[in-house]
């Protein structure tokens, strides 16, 4: 009964059970429920009059969706933690939207790799969320090109390794 009425999501699985830092777990669970505080939610609760213009590309207007997946910089992040680790998973696309984008991209993977590529995605898409709000917040010692943010991730997914003492995405297929 406790959970009777409650939130459910197929990313529940893939996100809590992620090899990832429980901050960036929760911060992608309320984004795939789109509970962020991006510029089209503020809209729509009255808390400010237009939306605004996503502050990372100035391109679109800024959704959870186009900031985590769909934003020319987000996707640059996405690719250059690609290239580093080696994982190897498709790009998404300009109109991919991340549930969709995610739960085909981790069907590629083994049950093990899954779980850390599931936490790639929690900790990029946290990554991208910092950044960003330090670029709306003016906390210039925290906003970073695509490149000097995607080496902060990738040297945080290979603490979160070593500190799990474990491999990382592909360990099993070498």
């Amino acid at each position: 009964m406790i959970h009777e009425g409650g939130i459910r999501s197929e990313l529940h699985k893939a996100i809590w059970k992620s090899k990832a830092t429980p901050k960036s777990k929760l911060f992608l669970w309320l984004a795939s429920l789109h509970r962020i505080w991006t510029s089209d939610r503020r809209v729509r609760f009255g808390l400010q009059l237009t939306q605004d213009a996503c502050p990372l590309c100035q391109q679109e207007l800024e959704t959870a969706e186009h900031l985590l997946v769909q934003c020319s910089f987000s996707r640059e992040v996405w690719f250059r933690c690609d290239q580093r680790l080696g994982v190897n998973f498709t790009m998404p696309d300009a109109d991919s939207k991340i549930k969709d984008w995610w739960m085909a991209e981790r069907r590629r993977f083994t049950k093990q790799d899954r779980r850390w590529f599931d936490g790639l995605v929690c900790m990029v898409g946290y990554a991208i969320w910092k950044n960003r709000n330090a670029w709306i917040f003016g906390n210039s010692r925290n906003q970073h090109s695509a490149l000097n943010l995607s080496n902060l991730i990738v040297d945080d997914c290979n603490l979160l390794r070593v500190a799990l003492g474990v491999g990382v995405i592909g360990a099993a297929r070498e």
